[in-house]
């Protein structure tokens, strides 16, 4: 297998020391090492000589979803992999929604990381068991949510809401978006949120992404 360049951010020295090393005797070739993702921003080229990103990253699900969007825009052709402790299942959502391909703990065996990074390579998302259950136990409510919008069918202005949500957009940037208040922006998400049966904004953006609303087009920016 030709060599797989990789990106390594990680703040933890003697973790992202013991990744280099794992890795020092395998295809992952760790091409580039950064502290944190705001170091990564600086980074001149468009990243495409990079083919996997492996983060190392603790923040809470905004946290997550922010760095993901931050590493993509500047590596848009890479695989990302985030490395935490974080076992949330909003974490675990955000990850995904924002787009990594592998949410794993640090406590993974080394063989298992290799594994996991293996199938990630050839197109897998992959996420631990153990992890998937409590996600799909902690979001069972979003597969009843087709019911329920089929008897409260979203207006026009809702669904562009939720096409923002689904592209991990703040309110701040929804509201400067379509031209309206923030204040009015919480409140279609708040109906959203209602007419769905959802929890959340990020259970509203998973509900979207299964349902394919994540393009920002033309459609989703004309005004109701």
């Amino acid at each position: 297998m030709p060599a797989i360049s990789t990106c390594l951010i990680e703040k933890n020295v003697f973790f992202r020391e013991g990744l280099k090393s794992l890795l020092a005797e395998t295809d992952f070739h760790i091409k580039e090492t950064y502290l944190d993702c705001d170091v990564v921003e600086t980074r001149a080229d468009d990243g495409r000589d990079i083919a996997l990103v492996i983060m190392g990253i603790e923040d809470c699900a905004d946290g997550i979803q922010k760095n993901v969007s931050s590493v993509k825009a500047t590596f848009p052709k890479s695989r990302i992999v985030i490395l935490t402790m974080q076992k949330d299942s909003d974490c675990i959502t955000a990850a995904f929604v924002a787009g990594v391909d592998g949410y794993l703990l640090r406590d993974v065996s080394p063989p298992a990381l290799l594994g996991y990074l293996n199938m990630v390579m050839v197109g897998e998302k992959v996420c631990p068991t153990a992890m998937l259950n409590m996600f799909v136990e902690d979001t069972t409510n979003i597969n009843s949510a087709e019911s329920v919008a089929t008897g409260h069918r979203l207006s026009g202005r809702e669904t562009q809401v939720l096409k923002y949500l689904a592209g991990g957009d703040t309110n701040k940037q929804i509201a400067r978006d379509l031209d309206i208040a923030e204040a009015t922006v919480k409140v279609h998400i708040k109906t959203v949120l209602r007419k769905l049966n959802l929890c959340n904004r990020t259970q509203a953006a998973v509900w979207a992404v299964n349902k394919g609303l994540t393009n920002h087009d033309s459609s989703a920016r004309q005004t109701v």
